[in-house]
């Protein structure tokens, strides 16, 4: 797979910046706004519009990628998912840190990133291993669009670029293509 065009999903239905909040598994609906923002996206990328789209099968992700790419053979897969936040899904970050100050504080037994893992959620390690295999599964094909979330993204934009640091972040309908070998 040479090339692989990352792009998280458009804006949902409740969607509010301030507080930012933990939203992994919740399956809202794209909003009027987000659904423009996906047809807006299919728009201004045609050339993509022939190429193989995978999506996360969260509905967000899934009207993402139906709206923007209506022609395309969607595949959907539940390993393109959000991390599971576990009981801190839904809430904001400050609620999260007041209600759970481990996980803003060093752990005993967690070396490195890959040893994190929620409050009753998922470890970056297990999210790690759900990118591979979409990366794999993606390998099948010379050209790839994924449509997943946010953190799922920057774990493959890590993955695919061997663990180099980036400074992207992924945006409504944020779209970053990354080559093979690059």
């Amino acid at each position: 797979m040479p090339r692989m065009h990352l792009i998280r999903h458009a804006g949902y239905e409740g969607y509010c910046p301030n507080p930012a909040r933990y939203i992994g598994r919740t399956d809202p609906p794209l909003s009027a706004e987000g659904r423009m923002q996906a047809v807006q996206l299919g728009q201004s990328v045609p050339e993509l519009q022939d190429v193989q789209v995978f999506a996360s099968a969260a509905r967000r992700a899934s009207e993402t990628a139906a709206l923007a790419f209506p022609r395309a053979n969607i595949r959907m897969t539940s390993n393109a998912m959000e991390i599971d936040y576990g009981r801190i899904e839904g809430l904001s970050v400050l609620e999260a840190a007041r209600l759970y100050p481990e996980l803003c504080s060093p752990a005993p037994g967690r070396n490195s990133v890959l040893d994190f893992r929620s409050v009753g959620g998922e470890a970056i390690s297990d999210l790690f291993v759900r990118v591979r295999q979409v990366a794999a599964d993606a390998e099948l094909f010379d050209e790839v669009v994924l449509v997943s979330h946010a953190i799922f993204l920057s774990a493959m934009r890590h993955h695919l670029l061997g663990g180099m640091a980036t400074d992207i972040a992924f945006g409504f309908c944020a779209l970053v293509t990354l080559e093979q070998g690059v």
